[in-house]
């Protein structure tokens, strides 16, 4: 039914749906998952996330006129990752990288301090046909790791600092259902020079959107989402009617399995 109605991601649609079924899945065996859609191009056969100012200002205020998304003033916090010390892997034995976020909530006039480690599952990239645009479509699983594991002290492997915006879409129920991020931001190894970045240089500009769970899962077939997804998408496309290129990616295979599709 979809694939009639939307020719130009039909051959997507089958992709993104196994996406959805492993992200409901997860969250019913109180996992904890992250399907989202990040923005970028394709250079040299490699998705770049990153977006121009030009095309972010463009989105905030296309967002704006929908009135089923309430949007929020722009924050800022700092991204830590360093390597999982032993008595976290004594707890969580697969954990990738560590990213504690720090995050100054004036309202409250107190710090907020959330660590997570986040392992990549499984991606699609969907790129149009005649451009270089393209999004990456990753399920990831997320593990909130327990302050009392922390170490007192750690060297970083990276650090980021970002100034976000975040707007929600919930339409007819209480709890937003999409969450579209942009972010301005900049990176490097230590938060000296992040922050000395910050200063001289402009940032990256990212944009993101994220399936959250919520009863809008329950509400709606894989396929239905899956298809919300592509179109939502594609709406920020300069010629949101392309035909579409897919490449799956699933990591959890021990061969690491790719696939392209036409």
């Amino acid at each position: 039914m979809f694939e009639d109605e939307y020719p130009h991601i039909a051959h997507a649609i089958h992709a993104v749906e196994t996406l959805v079924a492993d992200y409901k899945a997860r969250l019913a065996a109180d996992e904890e998952g992250e399907l989202e859609v990040r923005f970028g191009t394709m250079n040299e056969g490699k998705f770049v996330a990153g977006i121009t100012l030009a095309d972010m200002e463009k989105m905030i205020a296309r967002l704006a006129t929908n009135a089923a998304i309430s949007t929020h003033e722009w924050v800022e916090h700092h991204d830590f990752f360093y390597a999982p010390t032993q008595t976290i892997l004594n707890r969580q034995p697969d954990c990738g990288t560590v990213r504690t976020r720090v995050k100054f909530n004036c309202y409250n006039l107190d710090i907020e301090k959330v660590t997570v480690t986040k392992t990549k599952l499984r991606e699609v990239i969907v790129k149009t046909a005649n451009s270089d645009q393209a999004v990456r479509i990753v399920l990831s699983r997320e593990r909130t790791i327990p302050e009392e594991l922390l170490p007192n002290t750690t060297a970083t492997s990276h650090v980021r600092i970002q100034t976000r915006k975040v707007a929600e879409w919930a339409h007819d129920s209480p709890q937003a259902a999409w969450r579209y991020d942009f972010s301005l931001t900049w990176a490097a190894d230590t938060r000296s020079q992040a922050e000395r970045l910050k200063k001289d240089a402009p940032p990256r500009y990212e944009f993101e959107l994220e399936l959250l769970a919520s009863p809008y899962l329950q509400k709606h077939t894989d396929r239905y989402i899956a298809t919300s997804m592509l179109l939502k998408s594609c709406d920020f496309d300069d010629k949101p009617n392309q035909r579409l290129l897919v490449r799956q990616s699933d990591f959890t295979s021990p061969l690491h399995t790719t696939t392209t599709t036409h």
